[in-house]
């Protein structure tokens, strides 16, 4: 029997008798399937190869593709190539084939290292050829993923009034320091689950295919799909429980008044990848009290990789005491922590407000706040986070000093860093780092071997 998403709820074990507001936090998991549990994969890579693409970056991006066409397509696997320049009019590989054949995959890769950079930046062309593709082709037991780089700012085309990306997954790449960073992060946070990925465009190494292999790794283990987590209340007693406020990153949430609940959607989560919930609980005031309160339910409902239908977990019973001795000043450490994620997100983005308005110093004083606010985090199970967000907040100040350093810079590694909180997801920040909150043991793995393959490219894995 496979195994199931675990849901788990962080709380108080007893609340006051008053009426009062709690925080909780609910953290879904998706199971540690095996290797062969995984979900077949549709992918769609859609590359820039604009004259600016010249020389050595669109010689990285050959090699990049090449070893995951090589070495990580399955056979089950469905993949599209979409080039696009002053337009994506090379069709050749542009619809989704199986890798189920040597042959098909040499003339994959012989297409990819023919591609030559010329014209100019269709955006628009590229992904609006790749959202039909997998729209029209969409199998609910497959995940589906659109991988679009691209290293200059959009000159033809708008890629904001490309259709359906809501309906899909998008991550973006911005390849260097002249890409458009604000375009990029809003077509991934347009798209359903996508996320905003900064790469260095380094001459001694090949940055790129560290960050496809750190990403396309994740999505190789893909275990359960469409996850919806519903948190509901019981809104037929008399003085009921109240749900005040969702937050689960910017992941979409709808509400149902007449139900009380509110149903997130997650997506897809590889192996042991999980999700957390915020939200904010109203108790309404009790005359006495009560042990095992059930104030909130949770359920989760998902589709196994290679399931002909849904799964439901749950719905799982929340439950506090009631008593006259309860504290409202305590909070759970992993609440608190999660709490704290979410300030230093908030901070990064305020800076960037900031920045934006050519407030540097302001900017500066921002950051060097919750630097501090490190400093004094007095939590048993901080000390991972506490390096993670002192990282991100010493590289964030360093670019916030001028305008030249933010616009080459600071802007694009600060919009990287809120979609990976706000997607609770790995990105690449300038460079893939092993140390991400939001990283997985194995996460490792395909950069690791991305990198052998950029020295050597006969190995074979």
């Amino acid at each position: 029997m496979a195994k199931a998403v675990e849901i788990k709820a962080y709380r108080n074990e007893a609340a006051p008798l008053k009426a009062h507001e709690q925080t909780l936090m609910v953290k879904v998991t998706a199971p540690a399937t095996g290797k062969k549990e995984t979900a077949a994969l549709d992918i769609v890579f859609v590359l820039d190869i604009s004259g600016s693409m010249a020389g050595d970056r669109i010689a990285k991006m050959k090699k990049t593709m090449e070893f995951f066409v090589k070495e990580k397509m399955g056979a089950e696997d469905r993949l599209a190539i979409v080039p696009f320049s002053s337009d994506a009019n090379d069709k050749s590989h542009a619809k989704l084939d199986r890798m189920n054949d040597d042959k098909k995959k040499k003339a994959v890769v012989a297409f990819i290292n023919g591609l030559k950079a010329h014209g100019d930046t269709n955006i628009a062309a590229g992904l609006e050829s790749a959202v039909k593709m997998l729209v029209e082709g969409r199998r609910p037991d497959r995940a589906c993923v659109i991988f679009l780089l691209t290293d200059g700012a959009q000159n033809h085309g708008d890629a904001r009034k490309v259709k359906d990306v809501s309906k899909v997954n998008v991550q973006t790449y911005g390849f260097g320091e002249k890409h458009d960073p604000t375009l990029l992060y809003e077509l991934a946070h347009k798209s359903h689950g996508g996320a905003f990925h900064l790469v260095k465009d380094n001459s001694a190494e090949n940055n790129l295919a560290d960050g496809f292999g750190m990403v396309l790794g994740r999505f190789r283990d893909i275990s359960v799909l469409n996850v919806r987590v519903t948190l509901r209340v019981t809104p037929k007693q008399k003085e009921p429980e109240k749900i005040h406020d969702v937050d689960p990153g910017s992941y979409p949430t709808e509400h149902d008044k007449e139900k009380g609940s509110f149903t997130v959607e997650f997506g897809d989560l590889a192996r042991l990848e999980a999700r957390r919930t915020m939200l904010l609980l109203h108790l309404p005031k009790v005359h006495k009290e009560e042990k095992g309160k059930t104030v909130l339910t949770v359920e989760c409902l998902y589709r196994l990789a290679g399931a002909a239908k849904d799964t439901k977990v749950g719905p799982q019973e929340v439950k506090m005491d009631r008593s006259s001795k309860a504290n409202t000043d305590e909070t759970k450490p992993e609440v608190e922590l999660e709490l704290f994620r979410r300030k230093h997100a908030a901070a990064v983005d305020e800076a960037t407000k900031l920045a934006e308005k050519k407030n540097f110093a302001g900017a500066r004083e921002k950051l060097a706040e919750r630097l501090s606010a490190l400093d004094d985090l007095d939590n048993p199970k901080s000390e991972d986070l506490v390096g993670f967000l002192t990282t991100q907040m010493e590289h964030m100040f360093d670019h916030m000093g001028s305008q030249e350093e933010y616009d080459k810079k600071g802007k694009a590694l600060a919009l990287s860093i809120l979609s990976s909180h706000a997607r609770q997801r790995p990105t690449v920040q300038g460079h893939v780092h092993d140390d991400s909150l939001f990283y997985l043991k194995r996460d490792s793995k395909y950069v690791a071997q991305a990198r052998q393959f950029h020295i050597n490219p006969n190995t074979r894995f």
